[in-house]
């Protein structure tokens, strides 16, 4: 009699467990069927457009930072490295902040006025 009311609940519990999967893969497919294929083609196309964005911000960013180094005046570039220099900072530093090469701060320390 034990090994009947144990067989029935196990059957009892295993017609709960199917169905809880039959209600999940119900709402699954539902969730799938939802997904229109033009809003999927629409979302890549928005996400590409902001891609080639980001993009040319990154290219106009990178043009006007290096266009304000090259508007700087080349005697601007020198006194600020030998105000830089004096202050004690290394040639590395120096190359840091102004955006230069060591060399070219090598060679504008090196080139001091007679």
């Amino acid at each position: 009699m034990n090994f009947e009311v144990g067989l029935n609940v196990l059957i009892l519990f295993q017609i709960i467990i199917d169905l809880i999967l039959i209600v999940a893969f119900w709402a699954i497919y539902r969730r799938l069927t939802f997904l229109d294929p033009k809003k999927i083609e629409r979302l890549i196309k928005i996400l590409k457009e902001s891609q080639e964005l980001t993009t040319r911000l990154q290219e106009e960013i990178s043009a006007t930072s290096k266009a304000k180094v090259k508007k700087t005046a080349p005697i601007d570039v020198y006194t600020e490295i030998k105000r830089l220099s004096s202050m004690g900072k290394s040639v590395e530093e120096i190359a840091d902040r102004l955006g230069l090469t060591q060399t070219e701060v090598e060679l504008a320390l090196a080139k001091r006025p007679k």
